[in-house]
């Protein structure tokens, strides 16, 4: 008999923990092991907090018969498994006589553009695709700006996600097809349909048609636990093949934890409500934050109230009343005009702190990131950049790190970090036998001593260099502006570095940390700056688009929970409309 217990809880309340509580006690009665257990969520990013969280020393010492609780997260092997919901239905369909299929396609994976861009010339030459990155596509404004042809694809695979097939009455009950798609219903749905036919031909297959193929042939991962993480971020489809394998009698337990306020990914055909409607043995809410101040949490409860989310009110288990939560209107469009509230964010922030910048849609975060970098504060994306911003805002990857790094603690006459002075001499125009050294990846492991160039014993990584390195390959530089322009960088990333180096600060990159609300989703920081502007399409589509209003709630209620200690809501700058959400 399959028991099912569900986990309800608010952001930082503590779901991990007491799931992981859970897997302890059943690896400790010594019928269960590692190998027992399946452990799936979302996205690759939650699987590896996941596993990250499960290699906790603290956490394997629970079981004192294990050396390790996770080893490569593979099927098959001695640990427990942890797979994204997509990833486990590839390897259930993979293989399979009447599942056959020869390649597996992913629309914003820059590798499959040429599949894409194949089938529309052969079929529908009149429509237009191009590659899109998966940071501009995974959120709901801007859509309309996608070519005709990614607009399609993207109402084909909401409709798959939430479980239609292909005939034109299925492809019709999109009720929102009109307002996603810029081209005729008829044309939409011939293309779709030929789309189907296409794949087929080839034997190419995307994630749903996996899972549409796991539920035909009643695919059921073999193991004793099953536990799905962000529960509420499971499509209609995915629902499906959840309940196959709940109903399968194949899992003696299973475990489920979410919360339905953080379901923010309607867009891709997910419903929080599956959560707090599906069958369990036993529900355990937790609405007490262990990682927000009171202050924070009273705002997240204020913009979720009414919702009925969670039974109790929302509470924080700290009693300190030091969080600050400071609505800012900030007037003008420069990056002047936003210092006053990033030097008061920024105050203060101790080396191992960290703060992050959230923007509704990526058009705000190239915004704030380009206005920090005018400010002279490094900084660095939430997600790695995709190849087409690091052409453009984007100017905080290595080398500049590590040159800033090097430069900073030269002029302070501090130690330098031997790896972080390989990486600026690499990229060094200078002539000088350590810069070749550099330029091969050899300058931290090669005998200076032994080539007469210094007189260091055997540099390791571990040993720190002297500050007159600089001095020595740069001869004697007066400045690190000097240095500068001795290195090999394009015009503006040296440009940001001069201004990062003119201020007196010591913040770090990895510091500040800027992204759209929907890439902070699962993460965390003691202090959190939130653009809630809107443009004029964004705030008429909340006035007039019904169920728009809830969406964007509980995407702020997301937002605002990212914050421990303080949080600075800005309205108004860059012309924006205010979120009436914070009116």
């Amino acid at each position: 008999m399959t028991t099912v217990t569900r986990i309800i809880g608010m952001a930082g309340a503590g779901k991990s923990w007491e799931c992981n509580q859970r897997l302890l006690k059943l690896l400790n009665t010594g019928l269960i092991e590692p190998s027992d257990i399946l452990i799936t969520s979302f996205n690759k990013a939650n699987t590896h907090d996941i596993i990250t969280r499960l290699e906790d020393p603290d956490l394997i010492e629970g079981v004192h018969r294990l050396d390790a609780l996770v080893d490569e997260g593979k099927f098959d092997d001695g640990g427990m498994t942890v797979r994204t919901f997509n990833s486990i239905c590839y390897n259930l369909v993979y293989g399979d006589e009447e599942f056959q299929f020869d390649r597996l396609v992913v629309m914003d994976r820059e590798s499959d553009e040429e599949v894409f861009q194949q089938f529309f010339e052969e079929c529908a030459p009149q429509f237009e695709f191009r590659y899109v990155p998966p940071s501009r596509v995974d959120e709901t404004a801007g859509r309309e700006s996608l070519p005709a042809a990614n607009q399609i694809l993207r109402a084909y695979n909401y409709l798959r996600a939430l479980g239609y097939g292909n005939t034109p009455e299925e492809y019709r009950a999109y009720s929102r097809m009109d307002a996603q798609v810029a081209a005729p219903e008829s044309s939409v749905i011939e293309v779709m349909q030929q789309w189907d036919t296409w794949k087929q031909a080839n034997e190419i297959v995307q994630h749903d048609d996996c899972v549409r193929g796991a539920i035909k042939l009643g695919k059921v991962p073999s193991g004793s636990v099953l536990v799905i993480d962000e529960f509420q971020d499971l499509s209609p489809l995915q629902y499906r093949l959840y309940k196959l394998w709940r109903d399968s009698q194949e899992f003696d337990h299973v475990i489920i934890a979410g919360d339905e306020a953080q379901a923010i990914y309607g867009f891709r055909g997910s419903t929080g409500r599956y959560l707090r409607e599906t069958y369990c043995d036993e529900s355990i809410e937790l609405s007490e934050s262990r990682r927000c101040a009171p202050k924070i949490v009273e705002k997240a409860q204020e913009i979720i109230d009414g919702y009925g989310y969670f039974e109790e009110k929302l509470s924080s288990y700290r009693d300190d009343s030091d969080g600050i939560v400071d609505t800012v209107p900030v007037a003008g469009n420069t990056a002047e005009d936003l210092r006053p509230v990033a030097e008061e964010l920024l105050a203060d922030l101790g080396f191992s702190e960290s703060v992050m910048i959230l923007g509704r849609t990526n058009l705000d975060v190239q915004r704030i990131a380009k206005a920090l970098n005018d400010l002279g504060y490094p900084n660095q994306p939430i997600v790695p950049a995709d190849s087409e911003r690091k052409r453009g805002l984007w100017y905080w990857d290595s080398p500049a790190p590590e040159v800033l790094h090097t430069l900073r603690r030269w002029c302070a006459g501090k130690p330098l970090y031997s790896a972080y002075v390989e990486v600026l001499l690499s990229i060094a125009d200078v002539d000088h036998p350590w810069v070749e050294h550099a330029v091969a990846k050899k300058l931290v492991s090669y005998s200076k001593a032994d080539e007469g160039y210094h007189d260091y014993p055997k540099l390791q990584k571990e040993v720190l260099y002297a500050p007159d390195v600089i001095d020595e390959v740069f001869d004697s530089p007066e400045s690190a502006e000097l240095v500068l322009n001795t290195l090999r960088l394009d015009d503006a990333q040296r440009k940001v570095l001069r201004r990062a180096l003119d201020r007196e600060h010591e913040i770090q990159p990895e510091q500040i940390r800027v992204g759209t609300i929907h890439s902070a989703k699962g993460q965390e920081s003691s202090r959190v700056l939130l653009l809630a502007g809107y443009s004029h399409r964004q705030a008429e589509r909340y006035r007039n688009e019904p169920g728009v209003e809830k969406e964007e709630r509980r995407l702020y209620h997301v937002a605002v929970t990212r914050a421990a200690d303080r949080l600075y809501i800005t309205t108004g700058w860059n012309g924006s409309e205010p979120c009436p959400i914070f009116l």
